[in-house]
């Protein structure tokens, strides 16, 4: 699987998140562990691969680093495009902890999100201090750096508010704006919905030209997209596999009169009301008789 599908799934975390906030359901706890096993093992991978590169780019040679670059770049996009599915996935754990909802999820999250702001920063530092990379190839990664970190904020503000929202956002300020802007209104379910597919789509129309084929780690991306999919409940949708609307989501509130004790509904009623299901036996066997006799 292609990072750049990765960065499409984040949008779909976002948007997920909400109904999971508003629902106050827990994430699955299979997949969250499966999901930091995934990352961890793909940081391993990436680890492995920047430091044969430093190493690489320190032997002299022109032609020689320029290749090592070119080698090297579908690492540094992979990065770049999976981080926002990090941080969407580490916001969602982060406030389902904070209201008390989860208490392992946030966590590991948390622990993944380390390990990739690790790595992204020794992108960074390769790229303002490595030896022999090509002027344009540094423009191309600066590019999508600045575009990943605006689709980034803008799915953070899908989301509920967090207290410290700097730990997941680029620039807080646009998060707020995009909070703003989606949340409030009578049509917000649908808002939210139309404003992920939207930058999803955004997103893939601007980078799938811009960004190399080359898959660096197919599997981990892939068991890591699976898990990812299997943290949402599936309380969030209906008998059809589509995503419950807001209304739909707030019909199952326990309303602030309730004991919490909707079993009751589903019980027997004790005499006499009883009689208000089914007629009485002597009752239905008058009616059972005519004057003729009985039918």
């Amino acid at each position: 699987m292609h990072s750049l599908e990765l960065a499409k799934l984040a949008a779909w975390v976002a948007s997920m998140g909400s109904s999971m906030v508003r629902l106050r359901a827990c994430a699955n706890r299979e997949p969250v562990h499966d999901y930091w096993l995934a990352s961890r093992f793909r940081f391993d991978t990436w680890s492995h691969r920047l430091r044969e590169h430093r190493a690489d780019i320190d032997r002299p040679g022109t032609s020689h680093r320029i290749r090592k670059w070119f080698e090297v770049m579908p690492v540094f996009q992979e990065i770049l495009l999976s981080e926002p599915l990090t941080r969407c996935l580490a916001c969602l754990g982060g406030i389902l902890e904070s209201r008390g909802w989860d208490r392992d999820f946030g966590p590991l999250a948390h622990s993944a999100l380390i390990s990739h702001i690790e790595m992204r920063h020794r992108c960074l530092n390769l790229i303002v201090f490595g030896h022999g990379l090509p002027v344009e190839q540094a423009a191309k990664l600066n590019r999508l750096r600045r575009q990943l970190e605006i689709y980034n904020d803008q799915l953070l503000g899908c989301l509920p508010p967090v207290g410290e929202i700097g730990a997941y956002a680029f620039d807080g300020s646009q998060v707020q704006q995009t909070y703003s802007r989606l949340h409030g209104s009578i049509s917000e379910f649908h808002q939210l919905a139309f404003h992920v597919q939207a930058l999803a789509i955004s997103l893939e129309r601007m980078l799938s030209a811009a960004i190399d084929s080359l898959v660096v780690s197919a599997r981990p991306n892939e068991k890591l997209a699976k898990a990812a999919l299997g943290i949402v409940p599936s309380c969030l949708f209906d008998s059809l596999g589509h995503c419950k609307t807001s209304t739909l989501l707030c019909g199952q509130h326990d309303s602030a009169e309730s004991d919490g004790n909707t079993s009751d509904l589903t019980l027997p009623l004790q005499s006499p009301l009883d009689i208000l299901l089914k007629p009485h036996g002597s009752v239905r066997a008058r009616e059972g008789n005519s004057k003729h006799g009985r039918i």
